[in-house]
């Protein structure tokens, strides 16, 4: 058993596949892809590849709940509940052969039968304008992005490319100093940024002069390293300079997820990088 994982798409290739109304939009559940069910009395869960994989916390408590031959396919958002989006199994009857759009009905079947607090069915739109709504939704409470998923596909192990399922990404920005750590081990660049009340740490008149972090690195916040690829010898070992790059999410411990550099930025100073720019990750807000 492996997953039916999505290509990537552009919100405009995806709203345009929206209004054919062949699709569903769903929100990008933030957390572990698991395939949580029973077989045979037995509680068990699986990795994306259908490895078997450990259960962690009450998530087995939470699956005890499910009938017997029964698996789905969902997300364990991180310290809370489990957000079922698919239906592999009901009941010992087979699904995948099944839609998409009649899968997802038995899933919240499902979930509404159960009435489980930490058992929930993905949030999901069948048309166009519930769609377009829904994304509106999802951009204010700073998700990661949304799925789109063909009504009448079948369930298709690995990933697909013929766009019955499809991904997309918001990808933040953001203005970082990025500093060539001597002897790095690592081809990457740490990224830091300036508490927005500190002026003393770097002078809002700086340019990007390859000046040496040493001197000015009090009061900096570190968020997190970089792969730098084409820029790692761009950026002198022991200075700075700004760049733009690009990232999912500040996590809780305020580092970038899955940053980007896109260019280095000779018209910002290092005293423009700000932390009030970076964006939290949904998951992580209060």
């Amino acid at each position: 058993m492996q997953a039916w994982m999505p290509s990537d798409a552009t919100e405009a290739e995806a709203l345009k596949l929206l209004k054919t109304g062949l699709y569903v939009a769903q929100e990008k559940a933030d957390g572990k892809h698991v395939f949580g069910g029973k077989l045979n009395g037995q509680v068990m869960a699986f990795n994306r590849n259908g490895q078997v994989t450990a259960i962690e916390g009450d998530l087995m408590r939470i699956l005890e709940n499910i009938p017997d031959n029964t698996i789905t396919d969902g997300e364990r958002i991180w310290g809370g509940p489990y957000v079922i989006f698919d239906a592999i199994r009901m009941n010992g009857e087979d699904l995948m052969e099944e839609s998409y759009e009649f899968r997802y009905a038995a899933a919240a079947m499902l979930v509404q039968r159960l009435e489980h607090p930490n058992i929930q069915i993905i949030r999901s739109a069948s048309t166009y304008d519930a769609a377009v709504e829904l994304i509106a939704k999802l951009k204010a409470e700073t998700a990661e992005g949304f799925i789109i998923k063909r009504k009448d596909s079948k369930y298709l192990p690995g990933k697909r490319v013929d766009k019955t399922i499809l991904r997309v990404k918001w990808r933040k920005e953001a203005d970082v100093i990025l500093f060539h750590v001597p002897n790095a081990p690592k081809r990457s660049l740490a990224m830091y940024v300036r508490a927005d009340n500190d002026k003393k740490s770097i002078s809002m008149s700086t340019r990007n002069e390859g000046s040496a972090i040493g001197t000015l690195v009090t009061g900096l916040r570190f968020i997190g390293d970089v792969n730098a690829y084409d820029y790692f010898r761009t950026v002198p070992e022991g200075q700075i300079r700004v760049g733009r790059v690009t990232y999912l999410y500040m996590t809780r411990d305020q580092k970038l997820n899955q940053p980007v550099i896109e260019e280095l930025r000779d018209d910002k100073a290092p005293g423009e990088c700000v932390f009030s720019q970076l964006v939290t990750g949904k998951r992580f807000l209060p």
